[in-house]
């Protein structure tokens, strides 16, 4: 493959990449629309042979996004799809900590349409996949983790992951963290306040 096929391809996956942008910010037909000129450019590009492993992680990703506008069967089948475009990436690179990431975020959205438990099986499989690339890169799943923990009451196992995330400079904004539902269980902690205020002296 040689270097001009590397470069149109890689041109053709960030067109999808801005596409897939454009449909999160619109709704109904006009999103599905968009989504589905983003998926024939990652397409495109795996046709080529070239930037596999880019083309289906942000395939993956668009699935995901348009999972959440979605309801329904639809939704569950777009989850589905998403699954399958992370499952042979892998293929392509087994020791991608970003796409583990991506996949458990997407099977936590996958569960949040559900209203599910957080001892679902969706949750448990999200955590696997956080677990998984954080042993390949810590801290890049750490704030999804405490996020599961504090869902799960596990408070200081989320303290635990919390603090990793910070360490690791992985965490969002306070505000981002104060509001953030999944949180809930944890901000009832004794330890959250005085961990909110030890970031704040970095945010």
């Amino acid at each position: 493959m040689g270097i001009f096929s590397n470069f149109f391809a890689t041109l053709k996956i960030k067109s999808g990449v801005k596409i897939m942008q454009s449909a999160t910010e619109t709704e109904g037909e006009n999103a599905d629309r968009l989504f589905k000129q983003a998926y024939s450019k990652f397409e495109q590009a795996i046709a080529d042979n070239s930037t596999v492993l880019n083309a289906l992680h942000n395939w993956g990703l668009a699935l995901h996004n348009q999972a959440k506008s979605n309801s329904g069967q639809d939704a569950e089948s777009l989850f589905n799809e998403a699954y399958t475009k992370y499952s042979a990436s892998l293929v392509v690179e087994a020791h991608s900590p970003e796409i583990l990431n991506d996949w458990g975020a997407t099977l936590m959205d996958h569960a949040r349409m559900y209203n599910a438990d957080p001892g679902h099986l969706l949750y448990e499989q999200a955590k696997e996949k956080f677990l998984s690339a954080e042993d390949l890169q810590p801290g890049i799943a750490s704030y999804n983790l405490a996020c599961i923990d504090s869902l799960q009451n596990n408070l200081e196992g989320c303290h635990q992951h919390l603090q990793t995330a910070l360490e690791r400079n992985a965490l969002p904004a306070v505000a981002d963290m104060k509001a953030d539902a999944d949180l809930t269980n944890a901000s009832q902690s004794e330890w959250f306040p005085a961990f909110i205020a030890s970031v704040r002296v970095y945010d």
